[in-house]
């Protein structure tokens, strides 16, 4: 699969649209591309997919990513999902470095961008929760350096205004009574800032400093004390440790630092990992524990490829690894599993 970058990028710069409205191209475009905003982006990719074995997992991850496109192209939906989108979109970079994917995802990153530019007080009120959203976008704003300016204004004559919650002794009361949910939620709401200090250290904006590294100190310890026979907590301590593990590793992006934390998760993931693909009946769930068992090392593990290959049976023909669930459900609940599913088949860890 070679990404042709300069033929996509005459797409986005409106070539492409141009050979279209000229008739030059009808035949060409299925109708799966034909959107509003991503027909460009969907058009290379039927281009690609031509190229490869429909039963191949380039084929379907491919598929899934055209399957998104359709779903992010009506602006409800993107409006309400922008933020996982772009991190979908950077896990996707992430597993595919040296591969087409990353043209694809840099096109795809800046377009929605460009799209969060013209209404971002729509999809980021001045709210606390949408503070923690807005900083999660702002790595790829600097990365790809897209309305740098408007998106630096907004937080700092919006955002900056708003106090910061006191959230520690929260962490520290779910911890005590193992409310792996709430946990979840305050790990990453504290990696949010984190990542985007690291990566770019020369950002002039107020962010709270070091309450990751305070936060997974105090889950070392923490026990993991559920199983599957208790469904509801047993899901939410197994998506509990999935995030730890992404949070740890950048979401993929180097192997987690090995420490007593990363020893006691990564044992969890293999004892529980023969319950999550045989009786617990969450795609998303077992993607996740496939996602991270390969950013751990176990590529080959024989059961981890049987499980990708399970997944890859599970792909419907729009391409979308949704439920019949989660199909009448709001615009998360249609894009996780695919989400999910396709990023942890995408991924090869970096190096």
């Amino acid at each position: 699969m070679k990404y042709k970058r300069l033929r996509l990028l005459l797409w986005l710069l409106g070539v492409g649209s141009i050979a279209l409205a000229q008739g030059a191209l009808v035949d060409s475009v299925s109708p799966r591309c034909q959107l509003t905003h991503h027909t460009p982006v969907c058009w290379a990719i039927d281009r690609d997919k031509n190229q490869l074995k429909a039963d191949s997992r380039e084929y379907a991850i491919l598929g899934g990513l055209q399957w998104v496109l359709a779903l992010v192209d009506d602006d409800n939906r993107f409006e309400y999902i922008a933020p996982d989108y772009l991190l979908m979109l950077e896990e996707l970079a992430t597993g595919s470095q040296g591969s087409a994917m990353e043209g694809y995802v840099e096109a795809l990153s800046r377009q929605a961008l460009g799209r969060l530019a013209g209404r971002l007080s729509a999809v980021f009120p001045i709210t606390d929760s949408a503070r923690q959203q807005f900083i999660a976008i702002l790595p790829y704003v600097y990365k790809y350096g897209v309305e740098v300016n408007k998106f630096a204004d907004y937080y700092r004559l919006g955002f900056d205004q708003l106090p910061w919650a006191e959230q520690e002794s929260i962490f520290d009361n779910a911890v005590i009574s193992k409310d792996y949910s709430k946990l979840t939620d305050l790990v990453i709401n504290a990696y949010y800032p984190d990542r985007l200090q690291r990566r770019f250290p020369k950002i002039d904006l107020a962010l709270p400093q070091g309450v990751l590294d305070r936060y997974l100190a105090k889950l070392v310890d923490l026990d993991l004390v559920y199983e599957y026979t208790v469904a509801d907590k047993y899901s939410l301590q197994n998506y509990y440790v999935t995030h730890l593990i992404f949070v740890m590793s950048d979401f993929g992006r180097h192997a987690p630092v090995k420490n007593k934390l990363r020893q006691r998760l990564e044992g969890y993931l293999l004892a529980h990992f023969d319950t999550v693909r045989d009786i617990v009946n969450d795609r998303d769930l077992l993607a996740e524990f496939v996602h991270c068992l390969k950013i751990l090392g176990y590529s080959e593990l024989p059961k981890l490829r049987d499980a990708e290959r399970y997944l890859l049976g599970l792909q419907d023909r729009q391409g979308s690894w949704t439920s019949s669930y989660y199909q009448s459900g709001d615009a998360y609940d249609q894009f996780h599993p695919t989400w999910t599913v396709l990023t942890a088949l995408n991924y090869h860890p970096p190096g």
